[in-house]
């Protein structure tokens, strides 16, 4: 099987899968079906505990995959951007949710995580 094919098959099976679900929603502050810089910012900053490393890489996720430039990203999109970050770091989907959903279980997103990442993009 191709790797293009692989790619599709684990896209296919993540837009299903139920901890991606869940995942969306944790990352999803606001519960508004959509993931803002911010959110976005927050996470990757709670995940990579570096601040600049969270910023610039949330600013290069939504240049790749934020094509009409509504600065959300809808469910699809963000199952694309988990894909994409766990496939550079040799992890398949379900490895990447079940780490990630275990990672950020017990994260508490403070305004004061969200106000230094509003300043530092």
């Amino acid at each position: 099987m191709s790797s293009t094919t692989d790619n599709e098959n684990n896209y296919t099976s993540a837009l299903s899968d139920e901890r991606m679900k869940t995942l969306f929603s944790m990352f999803d502050q606001d519960s508004d079906g959509t993931i803002d810089f911010t959110e976005l910012a927050t996470y990757l900053y709670k995940i990579r505990e570096d601040m600049s490393e969270a910023t610039n890489e949330a600013i290069q996720f939504f240049l790749m995959l934020d094509k009409d430039d509504k600065r959300r990203l809808e469910f699809k999109m963000f199952v694309r951007l988990i894909l994409h970050i766990f496939a550079g770091e040799g992890m398949n989907f379900f490895e990447a949710v079940d780490y990630l959903i275990e990672e950020l279980k017990n994260v508490e997103i403070t305004s004061a995580d969200r106000k230094e990442i509003t300043i530092a993009a």
